[in-house]
């Protein structure tokens, strides 16, 4: 990957041109990790998150039952499943200020199998917000 190699994710990319945040994310979806979209149900959107690169996210959640993910290993090394309630654990979640930046407070989540911070954190965060219906 060009960007961000060796980062965990969510499935994402770019919008092309005439296609919705929604059909992006699907597209996206099914190219890194085989999700077909008639098995994706729209449950709306989190508040959009701006990387410290510049790189602007839309986040939009999806309620998916019955998945098995098949992996493209051109993007994507491997995939990990978190509970929701370890998303909703306030011992599994930490902020701390950013090294590179001074003023910048990272999200960090410490699942069992992956430590997911930065941009993902932080979409972690909005989701665990809206969640646990937190301001």
């Amino acid at each position: 990957m060009t960007n961000h190699p060796g980062q965990i994710s969510f499935p994402g990319g770019r919008i092309d041109s005439g296609e919705s945040a929604w059909q992006c994310a699907l597209r996206e979806a099914k190219e890194e990790i085989g999700l077909d979209s008639e098995k994706v149900t729209y449950l709306g959107r989190l508040d959009d998150v701006l990387s410290p690169r510049g790189f602007h996210v839309e986040c939009l959640v999806g309620l998916v039952e019955d998945f098995e993910p098949v992996l493209s290993v051109e993007e994507v090394d491997q995939i990990f499943w978190v509970p929701l309630q370890d998303v909703c654990d306030p011992e599994k979640h930490e902020v701390k200020p950013w090294h590179r930046v001074p003023g910048i407070r990272v999200h960090y989540f410490y699942f069992p199998e992956c430590t997911v911070w930065g941009v993902t954190g932080k979409i972690t965060f909005e989701l665990r917000r809206v969640l646990m219906n937190e301001k």
